[in-house]
Parts: structure tokens; sequence; C-alpha cells
């Protein structure tokens, strides 16, 4: 991710429509397989992930970890959790069966990412019966300027996650696609965002009215997702599990 994009992030996130919808959606998710206390955010940002946790889950333990040492930093002074530590998914520096919990939001897409390692070192970290929680891109079709920003490199459909996680031993839960509804209008705007020069971030400040009807649409769409998987969509949310 270009280094710009952190602060951007950050003066952002905790308000953006995009990030309220997902860590929301997330929280849902994590409240389903608690009491398990162990959490770990690979690639944890700008920490906006780990705030809300924090903030719904007072009880839990919280670790983060991201290759970026200004990702840290901002994380840090949140004060959500002081274990924040530098260092890259694919070789992950904890122990064998350390987490309850693995989340990990748009990390397997970045260009520096090994896919089949970083998903066999999420199995590694996970307790028997623990948890992985994924956000990812989906479609080639909505690939744009955006990716460029934050040095994605890939997509997804759930078919081929289904097939990656299968060799570290992961079972998927459910997986959907999300951002369903608003699908036509991400399209054009990446379709006209492919033929700009440059890499461009999605992640501009909205009119508030905007932000609100944005953020309650998605939360929507999010919250129907959990009894009915949606078929299309800019992003893919999957949650995996351990054997026990």
């Amino acid at each position: 991710m270009n280094n710009e994009e952190y602060a951007v992030m950050r003066a952002l996130e905790d308000t953006y429509w995009w990030y309220a919808a997902l860590r929301g959606e997330v929280s849902a998710r994590v409240a389903e397989v608690l009491p398990r206390k162990d959490i770990l955010d690979a690639g944890c940002g700008s920490g906006g992930m780990l705030a809300r946790l924090h903030g719904d889950f007072p009880e839990a333990v919280l670790s983060g970890l991201d290759f970026s040492p200004l990702a840290v930093k901002a994380t840090l002074e949140r004060g959500a959790t002081d274990k924040v530590i530098q260092g890259s998914v694919n070789q992950l520096p904890y122990p064998d069966a350390s987490f309850d919990i693995v989340i990990s939001l748009d990390v397997l897409v970045h260009a520096m990412v090994d896919e089949a390692a970083a998903l066999a070192e999420f199995r590694r970290v996970l307790r028997p019966g623990g948890t992985l929680i994924l956000n990812l891109a989906a479609f080639a079709c909505f690939a744009g300027s955006h990716d460029l920003a934050v040095h994605g490199v890939r997509r997804y459909t759930r078919g081929a996650l289904k097939n990656l996680a299968r060799t570290p031993g992961l079972q998927m839960v459910s997986a959907t696609y999300w951002n369903f509804l608003l699908s036509p209008l991400i399209l054009a705007q990446r379709f006209v965002s492919r033929h700009a020069r440059g890499a461009d971030s999605d992640l501009k400040a909205l009119p508030a009215p905007i932000n609100a009807v944005l953020r309650g649409l998605t939360c929507f769409e999010l919250k129907v997702s959990r009894r009915v998987s949606l078929p299309f969509g800019s992003s893919l949310l999957a949650v995996l599990e351990v054997g026990k």
C-alpha cells in the first residue's frame, strides 16, 4: 500500500461507509464464535478493526500485525491494544495454536503477500476449532486504479478461495459477496478509472448524507447475506474454520 494511503485511511476510516459496514459485520461474525478471547488482526492497517473489537469485546485479548511501521504506529496510538508488532503474514511471528480467531481484511490481495503461505500461517497459529475471517477484493471486472494505490494484484471468487483454503486444511463455513446493490455504480467507476493514469484511491471524504445512505444500504445488505449468500459484488467476506 502506498504510504500516503495510511494517512488517508486513518483520517476517514472511523466514519467512512465501507469501513463502518465491514467492521460492523466482522464484529457480528466474531460474536457468533465467542467466548473465545484471543484475536489476531493480521494486516491491521491503521487499527480501525482492532478499535471496533476493543469497544465491542472489552474482555478479548487483541493482537495486531502489519508489514508497515506506519500502520503499527497508527494502531498503537489508538490504545486499543499494546500487542501490535511489525511483521509479514507470510511468516507470522507467533507460536502454533496461539489464537482463537484470526481476522485478515483485504490482505491476501497485496503484491507482497504469498497467498498460499499466508493461509498456511493463519491455519498454523489458530487453535483447533479456531475461526478465520477474511475479506477479499472480488472479481477481476472490479479492478481499477484503487487496486494500484493499495498494491492489490489479485481478486477472488468464492470457488477459487475454497480451493486455495483446502490446501492448508481450512474448511469454509460461509462466504458471500457484498456491495451487490452498488455493483453497477462501482463497475462504472472502476471502468473509468482503468483508463486514467496513475494509482488513485477510492477513499475520499463524502458528504455526510451520502455517506449515511451508503452505510445503511451496505449494512442492510450484509445482514441479509448472513441468511442468503449474495451472488455478486466487489468484495468477498468468508468465514473459515480449523477442524477440531
